[in-house]
């Protein structure tokens, strides 16, 4: 019974790390943030500043971080921009799985 419990309590704890990403959402994620200067996908996400210019690259990116990336998956696929890096995402993994997983874990 003594031996138990620790196993039990690691069970527990290690399903309590709150939101862990998959290599493919950090892959899209990565990528998103690039997106920054693209006025299109700003006003997708409802950011009307303009983001065209590297002075704004810093805030616009935090804008991505936090509204947008914060999301859940299924939220952020609905955004044509973010789904179409997902699917290059998706395509490089089955390309190269192993260096994809190395580099995104």
């Amino acid at each position: 019974m003594n031996k138990i419990l620790p196993i039990i309590l690691v069970v527990v704890l290690s399903g309590c790390g709150g939101n862990t990403k998959t290599t493919l959402e950090k892959c899209a994620d990565n990528l998103t943030l690039g997106m920054w200067n693209n006025i299109y996908f700003m006003e997708s996400i409802n950011y009307s500043d303009d983001c065209r210019f590297e002075k704004d690259k810093k805030t616009c990116q935090r804008f991505i971080k936090d509204s947008f990336l914060t999301k859940p998956l299924s939220k952020r696929l609905t955004n044509r921009s973010y789904e179409n890096k997902f699917q290059g995402c998706e395509a490089a993994k089955s390309n190269y799985p192993e260096t994809f997983d190395a580099k995104w874990k």
